[in-house]
């Protein structure tokens, strides 16, 4: 058993959590979910987390490489990296918050994942940086 299964089991929580393996139907999964948890221990800057945010979904990360950043103080949560308990906790705190701090969470961390990774915006940034390197020539 997963470690992950079997800390929802000792939560009693496993009877709402489902652990689905590779899907091809992520966004309309994601699209259901209440709260996003990557308990990755190595991560650069992940694209699910943009695309978590994007959806206005509460994000609970390990706190490692440019995750700070991302979620910040007020757009997720972060937990020390290896500790599933505080993970799982975090989560369960976010399932019981009030509207406006769950609303809060979520539009703050849509604005800044449009502010920064929308398409345009980094169709934008690619058109820049092209321009600089042709100028540089």
């Amino acid at each position: 058993m997963l470690a992950a299964q079997q800390l929802a089991d000792e939560l009693k929580i496993a009877p709402k959590v489902f652990f689905l393996g590779r899907r091809d139907d992520v966004p309309e999964l994601m699209s259901q979910a209440k709260v996003f948890l990557l308990p990755s221990f190595v991560e650069g800057q992940p694209a699910v987390v943009i695309e978590a945010m994007l959806m206005s979904l509460p994000v609970v990360a390990y706190d490692v490489g440019s995750l700070r950043s991302m979620l910040g103080d007020d757009r997720g949560v972060l937990v020390p990296a290896r500790d599933e308990h505080r993970a799982a906790q975090e989560v369960v705190k976010l399932l019981g918050a009030n509207s406006a701090e769950w609303n809060s969470m979520c539009s703050n961390a849509k604005v800044y994942a449009e502010d920064r990774y929308a398409m345009s915006v980094v169709a934008d940034k690619f058109a820049e940086l092209y321009e600089r390197l042709a100028v540089a020539r």
